[in-house]
């Protein structure tokens, strides 16, 4: 606050869209450094997309939560190249199933690299919980909200949109930079 105000220095404060390309290059380094590849393709949402990301909700209603985690996603898993998560996990010694995809394959590359199951299973929760809300945002009527807050670490659903939107974020960009982490031990 003192810097803010007196100082005229503000922190660093990244909006969401500089958040999540952040996470992104960080888990893309890690797996550069595990498997010399790009984890994620070059894929990006559309400008007005990302606006919307960066706006984050405007109503009070949480569907419109789950049209935003429908978009965020699409960019932070579906980009990941599905290929190149199975050779990292046999490169690793994991056994690859063809029928796994991106978070389920991330999972076993972390059991690969020495975390048991549950660990492995909380670690990717917040990509789990996401995908829950993206699928939520498919389906009329309103998702059970709280167990998909839950695995993304909240212990009740946030009061507003808005602070389920933040939440979400911080826990998907949390989520990235762990298992960047865990990759580079």
């Amino acid at each position: 606050m003192f810097q803010t105000r007196m100082q005229q220095n503000p922190p660093h404060s990244p909006g969401v869209v500089n958040l999540i390309r952040d996470v992104r290059s960080q888990l893309n380094a890690s797996f550069q450094h595990q498997a010399s590849a790009h984890l994620f393709s070059d894929a990006e949402p559309s400008n007005q997309e990302l606006r919307r990301l960066s706006v984050g909700p405007v109503s009070n209603q949480f569907s419109e939560v789950l049209e935003l985690a429908k978009v965020l996603y699409g960019w932070v898993v579906e980009t990941m190249q599905v290929e190149l998560l199975r050779n990292t996990l046999s490169n690793l010694g994991g056994v690859v199933d063809k029928k796994l995809r991106q978070i389920k394959l991330l999972e076993k590359i972390l059991m690969a690299k020495g975390l048991d199951e549950p660990q492995a299973r909380s670690m990717t929760a917040p990509l789990v919980g996401l995908n829950e809300l993206r699928i939520g945002s498919a389906h009329i009527g309103n998702p059970k909200l709280e167990p998909i807050f839950q695995l993304m670490g909240a212990s009740t659903i946030p009061e507003t949109p808005r602070a389920g939107w933040n939440f979400c974020v911080d826990a998907v960009g949390n989520c990235l930079c762990s298992i960047a982490g865990i990759l580079e031990s």
